[in-house]
Formats: C-alpha cells, structure tokens, sequence
C-alpha cells in the first residue's frame, strides 16, 4: 500500500485535484511531475516546460502514482535549499526537485514558475512547504 510521506493537501479552499496517471519510471512521493511524449507520468526535468503536478506517492515504474494538481494549494515538496518567499522552478539537474528561480529574461518562462516557497528550508532533497501557483 502506498503511504504519503508528509505531502500537505489543501484544506478543500481551493480548487485541487488528485489524478492517478501510470508512471514511466520510479517517483517518490512531494517530485515534481510531467507528462511524457508516451502518456507516462515522469519526473519534470526542465523549467520551461509545465508541469503536471505533484507526487502524492511513491509509486515504481509502471505503477499509478496519485498526482496532486491546483492552483493555490499548499504542499510539502522535494526541494533544493530555498529561502521563504522565493519562487521555484524545476530544477533541471535533479529531476522532480525544486530550486530557487533565477532570473527570467522573457515573459514566457516566469510563466513556468510553480511555486513559492512557504518557509526556509537549508537542506537539499527534504520536504519544503510551498504554494502552488
């Protein structure tokens, strides 16, 4: 049985929903998700490229994983150190994590920001609470 591993879903204040979609390799529960060219869900591994949603469980390859999706909910996500207050991206060196966005220099790609971190957070690869935008 799957467990959620201290992911936060939002109190039903706003619009989420969970989706369970097959995975195209293993995923663990907070990873930034994408949708892949195969219908899979994979991890998000580039900042220009929206991204589907959150893990809510671990799940193998081939297996449903539960994927969290809104607007304006609040969850523990896998990130990289952050301060609270900035804007995250995917971070394209560790697939499903997030980082601290750098500067944008077009108007599309901080359109492909996801969150903004809810608190400091000094460590990489810990749960950190973000918002989803």
């Amino acid at each position: 049985m799957a467990e959620t591993k201290t992911v936060l879903v939002n109190d039903g204040g706003a619009p989420a929903r969970i989706m369970n979609f097959e995975c195209g390799e293993a995923i663990e529960a907070g990873e930034a998700l994408k949708m892949h060219t195969d219908g899979t869900a994979m991890l998000a591994t580039d900042k220009l490229i929206p991204i589907i949603g959150f893990a809510l469980t671990d799940a193998a390859s081939g297996d449903l994983v539960s994927c969290v999706t809104g607007h304006g909910i609040v969850l523990n996500v896998v990130t990289d150190a952050v301060t609270v207050g900035d804007q995250l991206s995917v971070d394209a060196a560790k697939p499903g994590f997030l980082e601290t966005a750098t500067a944008y220099s077009a108007s599309a790609e901080s359109d492909k920001i996801p969150a903004i971190a809810l608190e400091t957070n000094a460590t990489t690869d810990t749960m950190t609470r973000v918002m989803v935008l």
